[in-house]
């Protein structure tokens, strides 16, 4: 078994639970999103992968679950009349700057979220609360998250730019 295959088993192993409960998922954490959107892409676009996943956690994939996280959820699922009709306390005069990091739109082929360079649906999310996005040269810049474990030193340099 590769590396590749082992490094998505616990991702194949959620979506074995999704697929058997017939429910999408929606997932808070990007890097979680990130893993459970690369196991889906490996499962789907490899046949070598899918077979060697479907053996390690005893399940056909299917694949005909969704994937969502929570910017996608509220942006594209809920969606923005929906969410301006709610607001009763609007954020006006308040200036944020959106953070898409880099786990939540890219790979863009394996994510399929937003623009990978110039996400706008957390910004139109904080415009449909009344709040102002602010544009800013880090919106889409890597965290080292992915890498907190295994490369601490990356992960320093980065969150101490």
């Amino acid at each position: 078994m590769t590396t590749e295959v082992l490094g998505i088993g616990l991702p194949a192993q959620n979506l074995k639970i999704a697929e058997k409960a017939g429910m999408d998922v929606a997932v808070p954490c990007a890097a979680c999103y990130n893993r459970l959107k690369g196991a889906e892409f490996a499962i789907r676009e490899h046949d070598e992968t899918r077979k060697q996943m479907q053996d390690l956690v005893e399940h056909k994939f299917n694949l005909k679950i969704k994937i969502f996280n929570l910017v996608d959820l509220i942006r594209n699922q809920v969606e923005l009349d929906t969410i301006r009709s709610k607001v009763t306390n609007p954020l006006k005069g308040l200036k944020v700057a959106c953070y898409y990091g880099c786990l939540l739109v890219r790979p863009a082929e394996v994510v399929q979220f937003d623009d990978p360079e110039h996400p706008v649906s957390m910004d139109e999310i904080m415009e449909t609360i009344d709040a102002e996005p602010v544009q800013w040269s880090f919106k889409t810049e890597c965290c080292g998250g992915s890498f907190s474990l295994t490369r601490d030193d990356i992960v320093f340099n980065l969150g101490c730019v």
